[in-house]
């Protein structure tokens, strides 16, 4: 069973921070062989959002908000090759969007990878702009509007 959890940087405890990166970087350095800079100087600002099966990381996602645009950014989405294929993405988004929902937020952007356009788009997000690499990585930049 998935326990979910959502922390400001100041909440998260030194092993959460550290499995936080270790996930990161297993994930999008290794496995997908995307070289960049993960830390970005933006873990601060952001709520991250953790799912752990027996103590251990297998589903994150950061949101940051930008309560002057009215608007959030929802980056580093991660799901354990393991745990893939098992409906937490969609878990992890809609704890996501709801959080974001409560919100007075009009635009939530993502950059997706490309090949999981369709998984956004039945979220109600929709491709802004072409196609482009990231890391190596092909993305497209995805836009939800919001009622509010």
């Amino acid at each position: 069973m998935i326990k979910w959890s959502q922390k400001n940087f100041s909440e998260l405890t030194q092993e959460e921070l550290y499995a936080i990166l270790k996930h990161r970087m297993e994930i999008f350095i290794l496995e997908q062989k995307s070289f960049y800079l993960d830390l970005d100087n933006m873990d601060q600002q952001a709520i991250h959002f953790l799912g752990e099966e027996d103590g251990k990381l297998v589903a994150y996602a950061r949101v940051y908000i930008d309560s002057l645009h009215a608007r959030a950014e929802i980056r580093r989405v991660a799901i354990h090759k393991d745990f893939r294929k098992k409906q937490l993405g969609t878990l992890l988004l809609t704890k996501m969007l709801d959080f974001i929902g409560s919100l007075p937020i009009t635009t939530t952007e993502l950059d997706a990878q490309h090949h999981l356009q369709q998984f956004y788009a039945r979220h109600g997000f929709l491709p802004e702009g072409e196609p482009y690499h990231d890391g190596g990585v092909l993305h497209i930049r995805m836009v939800k509007k919001h009622l509010y």
